[in-house]
């Protein structure tokens, strides 16, 4: 039979030890970082500790703006640990419980999870090989320490890999922030966020260190990520109108084929369309091959025509799609056109689409010139086509909307999801 008991310790918000029969134990270890989860473990274990497994813990918060993450970390005792690793650990625990073991249900684990994993197993293996040349006589103990040992003849032999101060994280940094495609502005303010860290000390190799830069800015761009908000329908009577508009090129009308597929065939919500691009060859023939497919009504609305009778024609929706002709961001009275259409929707959403496909200055312009017509949130395009996506942070700065989803392919209606902190932050870090 198990018992728990809780202990407190600096760096950490509870340690819970729970300890068998056998003498096999977990404890659990929460801190703000995995630099401070590892100084609990030096400080309370030494070397005599392993860790089981590790992750990332996030906290709900206003709108994804005040909630936060912190490390969560279970070690054991050495032997354990090794048992465990060689397939025997669930078979011990068994035999304690008297049935089989079972797997404790768990999130998916993220790409920073899977980073802070492979940065804490890359150190317990250099303590452990640390370990076994003490053992030898071969170094004194030296733990986590970064401090160098007596030279001896292993030690001529054998050079010790670089540890974290020797190779330079924000060295680390900035080149991550290059081949990203950073901009100045973002470098600087990162930069100087990383000059702040206090590394964690050890050996590790030239992949680990990567990842822990990573891993660092991650952490630091983590609180500058806007909200993110899906579209949410309306009712019958009352359709929620959501208007995409953005440059030419952007994938404005695949993008509501995307967006209406799970809402009218998943959810069962009543969805419609309308097109105002009735400038574009073929633009609208495209719109009205979705509607067909999907089984929604479309309407048209041609110059001099008012939005509200094909408004007032689908007032029987709960969702409306409406799509617009691409706006060049340096032509100021195209845009003013087409704010005047939209003027005349009461419960309107628009959301500008901006291709990742575009260089930086193209996309940041249109952050700017699309501001006029006031839009409410961001939908990101053409993930696949972009090869570098540093640009993100100015655009959430110089926009301060939300961002509602990403689109990451041709494929309708598979390529598209509803944007999350996660996944922006994946995507600002060069995953795709």
């Amino acid at each position: 039979m198990n018992h728990t008991k809780t202990l407190q310790g600096k760096g950490t918000s509870a340690l819970a030890a729970n300890r068998g029969d056998e003498g096999i134990g977990l404890v659990r270890i929460e801190a703000k970082n995995l630099e401070g989860a590892l100084a609990v473990i030096r400080e309370r274990f030494g070397d005599d500790a392993g860790v089981v497994h590790t992750r990332v813990l996030r906290r709900s918060g206003v709108r994804g703006l005040l909630g936060g993450t912190s490390v969560e970390v279970f070690v054991s005792d050495r032997e354990s640990v090794d048992a465990w690793r060689r397939g025997s650990f669930a078979d011990l625990q068994a035999e304690e419980s008297g049935g089989p073991a079972s797997s404790p249900s768990r999130e998916e684990p993220s790409a920073l999870q899977l980073i802070l994993e492979k940065v804490e197993a890359r150190v317990a293996e250099v303590a452990r090989a640390q370990r076994e040349q003490e053992s030898q006589g071969a170094l004194p103990r030296t733990g986590l320490s970064s401090e160098k040992a007596p030279e001896s003849r292993a030690a001529e032999e054998t050079p010790p890999p670089p540890t974290i101060d020797d190779t330079g994280l924000v060295s680390l940094i900035s080149g991550l922030l290059d081949r990203n495609g950073f901009s100045e502005e973002s470098r600087k303010w990162i930069l100087e966020e990383a000059r702040k860290i206090d590394s964690p000390r050890g050996n590790a190799d030239q992949e680990e260190l990567q990842l822990l830069a990573r891993l660092h800015v991650g952490e630091i761009i983590r609180p500058k990520l806007p909200p993110v908000v899906p579209i949410v329908p309306g009712e019958v009577g009352r359709p929620k109108v959501v208007a995409l508009v953005g440059p030419t090129g952007v994938g404005k009308t695949t993008t509501i084929a995307k967006l209406a597929s799970p809402f009218h065939l998943i959810e069962g919500d009543k969805v419609g369309f309308i097109t105002l691009d009735t400038y574009r060859i073929g633009a609208v023939d495209q719109l009205r091959r979705y509607a067909d497919i999907l089984g929604v009504p479309l309407r048209v609305v041609g110059p001099g025509e008012k939005i509200s009778e094909a408004l007032a024609a689908l007032s029987d929706r709960e969702l409306i799609f409406v799509d617009t002709a691409g706006r060049s961001q340096k032509d100021a009275t195209r845009l003013t056109q087409l704010r005047d259409s939209l003027s005349g929707i009461g419960e309107l959403e628009i959301h500008l689409c901006l291709s990742l496909a575009s260089s930086p200055e193209a996309i940041l312009g249109a952050v700017d010139s699309f501001k006029v017509l006031d839009y409410d949130c961001l939908i990101i395009t053409k993930l696949d086509e972009a090869y570098r996506h540093g640009v993100l942070p100015d655009v959430f700065r110089n926009a301060e909307t939300p961002v509602s989803y990403i689109t990451c392919g041709q494929e309708v209606p598979d390529d598209i999801r509803p944007a999350t902190h996660q996944a922006l932050e994946a995507l600002i870090l060069g995953d795709r």
